[in-house]
């Protein structure tokens, strides 16, 4: 997009700072073109809308098996990194 729509084809400076800051500034101009295209009218902001039958997500209830077996595994790996 930078090289069809903006005049910038090459770095004219040389070293990296140089070229980093030239870099942004490039950047920078076709963020101010973005923004001027919106105050202008010629685009328009699309915002993402959630489906209407989009549910919330629902999380597990912990019960006591799968709890006792985290207890369990967490007793088994301490162990193991004792004996190593």
């Amino acid at each position: 997009m930078i090289k069809q729509d903006m005049p910038f084809d090459r770095f004219t400076r040389t070293s990296l700072d140089k070229v980093t800051t030239e870099f942004m500034m490039v950047c920078l101009g076709l963020n101010i073109r973005k923004l001027f295209k919106f105050y202008d009218g010629k685009s328009k902001i699309k915002y993402w809308k959630a489906p209407d039958d989009l549910q919330p997500e629902t999380k597990k209830k912990p019960n006591a098996k799968r709890l006792s077996n985290k207890v369990n595994k967490k007793k088994i790996q301490k162990k193991r990194d004792l004996e190593i």
